[in-house]
């Protein structure tokens, strides 16, 4: 919709200007007909007066224009509203869906963050019990074991969800350098996780 603007201040000083000098015209001819005909009688003066009906029929007229010129500078200027809150609506859309984005791919990394320490405590428990289990006594190694199990068993646990996110992540980030720092936080995971089964 591209329509010739016509803007507020022309438009207005240009039909000022108009009405001002048709004004000043029909001013100047009612004084000149009044200086010309002073001693007129009523009759006279009716048909005098009845001399300015095409000047009303004029003023009638540029009324009415200004009327249609009026509504239709307001039709552009709703039209260009509606296309401003429009605009406006798609852009509150689109920062909606960016905050949704945003908070999913946070809590996605919050969750990553937070296997991936468990992880880190679990294969440091279970390099503790190994090393326990190198200097206990025969009573205490099979209990030892057990806990050296359970933090093993927990450890696949937790990089399996650990891998489970990440690939979930990767999937939402896409190939971006974020996704990529998570690959390698997801190899490294997989590397400790062969040394030690």
């Amino acid at each position: 919709m591209n329509h010739k603007k016509i803007t507020v201040p022309n438009f207005c000083c240009t039909f000022t200007t108009i009405a001002t000098l048709v004004l000043v015209a029909m001013v100047g001819y009612a004084v000149i007909l009044l200086l010309l005909f002073k001693n007129m009688s009523m009759s006279e003066r009716g048909q005098f007066g009845d001399m300015f009906g095409p000047l009303t029929a004029l003023f009638s007229g540029l009324a009415f224009a200004g009327v249609v010129i009026t509504l239709i500078m307001q039709r552009r200027t709703l039209e260009a509203q509606w296309e401003d809150i429009t605009n406006s609506a798609q852009a509150v859309q689109e920062s909606k869906e960016s905050a949704r984005d945003n908070r999913v791919v946070q809590t996605a990394i919050a969750q990553v963050t937070g296997l991936g320490s468990l992880t880190g405590v679990n294969h440091d428990q279970i390099l503790r019990y190994e090393s326990l289990l190198g200097s206990a006594s025969p009573t205490d190694k099979p209990d030892l074991e057990i806990k050296r199990d359970n933090a093993k068993g927990n450890f696949e646990r937790h990089a399996k969800q650990l891998e489970e996110k990440l690939s979930e992540l990767s999937r939402i980030v896409g190939s971006s350098a974020l996704g990529h720092q998570f690959e390698v936080v997801l190899a490294s995971s997989k590397d400790i996780a062969a040394k030690d089964e």
